[in-house]
């Protein structure tokens, strides 16, 4: 069946501000869905909104969206204190949820969610956009592929030029990606033992930049840098295979992978004047929410599902445990 011929699946979305209006904005590209409605505390945001997509519903109590039958699903883009709230509510309405990043604040509401999802045959969809990045699928491909043999480490970057936000530290905004990646890359393998140290901003008593290092079992090692008060903004993964290299690398508009080959040597090669082809077809986040619509229709769970937000977070907190008695404590940058 062609998917013209598909009646769309109809969205409504909880929080408007910054990230809401991206995904808006990805909303209007997706196949498949339409928007209904949308909602936010701020009468400002709403007014703003309303202007520029007119035919959806906008609302400043999202309950009334829960009420509207033509609204399947619910994206929550709202403060992280109020995913688990929000999400049990739409679930409970008989909506399907996809709640951006970070889930939850705590694993345990994260639980609730999820299993209240499986009892009740709801999709539950967590919003890790790296999972459909095409660089980060092209990487999984040649994974299964054998072309770099196994696994040795994978080493990651991700640095932020913004500083920290006023509800999240960087456990929870930056390395939360980089632990779904591993995640998805790795066939949702669990760490053994964490070291990490980190530095807290006073002012905020959060956590503005860490180094950490993972270790799975077969002696695989992933480490983290992360950090929200850099010069450039910076994504890097390095997977270090026994055959060869892969280096994805995304500085400013610029995003690239290369693969390091061996040499008769058993040398590595890299040709840095040209980086892999990659098909881009559509953003990440489109791509995500078109995956989202289509587990709906199938009624199978997502790629970036509850389960593995739930992972995610075991090891947020297991890095903030750590880090508990390795921080260093210091001022804002002005």
């Amino acid at each position: 069946m062609l998917l013209g011929k598909i009646k769309p699946i109809g969205i409504a979305i909880v929080g408007v501000g910054y990230w809401g209006r991206i995904i808006l904005r990805s909303l209007t590209k997706a196949k498949g869905v339409i928007l209904v409605g949308f909602s936010d505390a701020d009468s400002n945001n709403l007014k703003e909104i309303s202007e520029i997509y007119p035919c959806a519903v906008g609302e400043m109590d999202y309950r009334r969206l829960l009420e509207m039958q033509e609204v399947q699903a619910i994206i929550v883009a709202t403060p992280p204190t109020s995913h688990r709230r929000i999400a049990m509510d739409a679930m409970e309405a008989g909506k399907d949820v996809l709640v951006e990043k970070p889930f939850t604040t705590r694993r345990t509401d994260a639980l609730e969610l999820v299993k209240y999802a499986m009892i009740h045959g709801r999709i539950l969809g967590v919003d890790y956009t790296y999972l459909y990045n095409p660089y980060i699928l092209e990487i999984s491909t040649i994974l299964n592929s054998g072309k770099i043999g196994s696994i040795r480490s994978l080493e990651y970057i991700r640095i932020n030029t913004c500083g920290v936000r006023h509800n999240v530290d960087v456990l929870q905004d930056l390395v939360s990606h980089d632990f779904s990646i591993s995640d998805f890359l790795l066939g949702s393998k669990v760490p053994e033992r964490i070291n990490a140290v980190g530095e807290i901003a006073s002012e905020w008593n959060r956590c503005t930049r860490a180094k950490m290092s993972l270790c799975f079992n077969g002696n695989l090692l992933s480490t983290h840098h992360v950090d929200c008060y850099g010069a450039e903004k910076i994504r890097e993964l390095v997977v270090r295979g026994t055959a060869g290299t892969l280096v994805y690398r995304a500085e400013g508009s610029d995003e690239g992978l290369y693969l390091i080959g061996l040499d008769d040597d058993n040398k590595q090669v890299l040709d840095r004047q040209s980086s892999l082809a990659i098909p881009m077809d559509s953003d990440a986040l489109t791509t995500e929410l078109e995956h989202f619509a289509s587990c709906i229709r199938e009624r199978r769970q997502p790629l970036s599902d509850g389960w593995l937000a739930v992972r995610v977070l075991e090891s947020v907190e297991a890095c903030r445990s750590v880090l508990g008695n390795a921080y260093i404590s210091s001022s804002c940058p002005k």
